[in-house]
């Protein structure tokens, strides 16, 4: 190889992709991934030392929440901290949220024109509607400034969220039309709500009552429903913070049934908690979907090794203790929790060292996937020339606690308080600028781009036949 000088070397460490692993140096010029290969030539300015560690894609947040008590910036830092060097975030007119009812495509615009270049990780943005919304022009607005996914909420009719189905489809039909992706929280609003007015005023509401109100089928009924509204207009369907079992079911049969593609992610709290948190700890693990059971975690990892799950996210939406607990009871409590600095540890530690998941599958649900899907591809997700430098090292050999003393976000509480993780992060770069070295998060960092995404066009074939069907869009 000729001789070439790198702004950064990462020698001689393990470079995983969801194809394999391979011993390779890391070459890094700018902010671009100029070279991998065994004993790379050539002067640098820096050489980070990988032996007997793992070279990583930076990971892709595919869902979080920069607007409760932590900001955008926060998050950031706090996704920095633990490997994550892109998020995707939710905006949209929602007071509930902290936005103004103007318009979505106002609030995107304000909100990139606020934290470009403020941050520390790069960012793209789902715009999410509400039934006011006018959807039909939106959607064109927000496609040519660069967003492509679109949520939309089956729950949460008092705080103005909640869709109908009429308005639902109709406004999957304009997505479709625009190369778009729904994003559909999928639990039964109606339903919820007729439980919880029963008890909505009660002091000393008792903890499980909160997950009563919430059956499982109330979500594998949303979920089925979500599938077969997108494919009647032929929208793809991104599921988020899938949660209980039964919703496997549902999504094996949608993607048996439907011609559009079905996407699914999970987060880690479904993956490793259960509903005996929100019992004993109530507001503090109140996320909704709920928590649900081992049964569940145990279907849902499955679901992540054998391909049904296409992405793990974090739904970050961090809390306070104060905050939680400032309510007459559990069903007025806040939604949400923390999560996004623990995003890779858990998955690595309790997924891969778990013998859950392999360390290929791990790459593709934090990075490769989540690139595809929403648009991010070739930039993002993958260690390749060409690339933006987004690299995490990881010493196989290292520990991280969970605990709340050492969170960089804001909440004050941690889900998995004193957990032991095998594996720690040792170096970060985000588009070749080092937000964490040697363990320990640089200062002040920012320089975080906002990132326009392209329109999503499924792919189409002139016989519609069973392999179609069945077969996954994503590895």
């Amino acid at each position: 190889m000729t001789m070439e000088q790198f702004d950064i070397v990462i020698k001689g460490g393990t470079v995983v992709s969801g194809q394999g692993e391979t011993q390779a140096d890391v070459g890094i010029q700018g902010e671009t991934i100029a070279a991998v290969g065994p004993d790379l030539r050539g002067g640098a300015a820096r050489v980070i030392d990988a032996r007997n560690k793992l070279v990583l894609p930076g990971v892709i947040d595919a869902h979080t929440h920069p607007v409760y008590t932590d900001d955008m910036a926060a998050t950031c830092r706090a996704g920095a901290s633990g490997g994550v060097t892109t998020i995707l975030s939710f905006v949209g007119a929602f007071p509930s949220w902290g936005f103004p009812k103007t318009t979505p495509s106002e609030v995107v615009g304000s909100f990139v024109d606020a934290w470009s270049g403020q941050v520390a990780c790069d960012f793209g943005l789902h715009a999410a509607f509400d039934a006011a919304d006018d959807v039909a022009a939106e959607v064109p607005k927000l496609v040519a400034a660069g967003v492509s996914s679109f949520k939309f909420f089956m729950a949460y009719r008092a705080r103005n969220m909640m869709v109908d189905d009429r308005s639902l489809i109709e406004g999957m039909k304009v997505i479709a039309d625009h190369g778009g992706i729904a994003i559909v929280h999928a639990e039964n609003g109606d339903g919820i709500e007729y439980f919880e007015s029963q008890f909505w005023d009660q002091a000393d509401v008792p903890h499980a009552t909160y997950l009563h109100c919430h059956t499982p089928l109330f979500e594998t009924e949303a979920t089925l429903r979500a599938i077969a509204l997108a494919d009647a207009v032929g929208c793809p369907l991104y599921v988020p913070h899938l949660a209980v079992a039964e919703g496997i079911t549902a999504i094996e049969l949608g993607r048996r049934t439907a011609s559009t593609t079905v996407w699914v992610e999970t987060c880690p709290h479904y993956l490793l908690l259960t509903n005996r948190e929100v019992i004993e700890r109530g507001a503090l693990s109140k996320i909704a979907p709920p928590i649900r059971l081992e049964r569940d975690n145990e279907s849902l990892w499955r679901g992540v090794a054998d391909g049904t799950i296409q992405t793990i996210a974090t739904d970050h939406a961090a809390r306070t203790v104060e905050i939680k607990s400032d309510a007459p009871n559990l069903l007025q409590a806040p939604y949400g929790a923390e999560g996004i600095e623990h995003l890779l540890p858990l998955t690595y530690s309790e997924g891969v060292r778990g013998g859950r998941i392999s360390l290929q599958r791990m790459v593709q649900v934090l990075s490769e996937n989540p690139a595809d899907i929403f648009g991010l591809s070739p930039r993002k997700g993958r260690i390749l020339p060409g690339a933006d430098a987004d690299v995490v090292v990881l010493d196989p050999a290292g520990e991280a606690l969970c605990t709340a003393e050492r969170h960089v976000g804001s909440s004050d509480y941690c889900l998995y308080e004193g957990q032991r993780l095998v594996g720690k992060v040792t170096e970060t770069l985000r588009r070749g600028h080092v937000v964490v070295d040697g363990g320990k998060l640089v200062d002040d960092i920012t320089g975080g781009r906002y990132v326009p995404r392209s329109a999503f066009r499924q792919a189409t074939r002139e016989d519609e036949t069973q392999e179609r069907r069945t077969m996954p869009v994503l590895s």
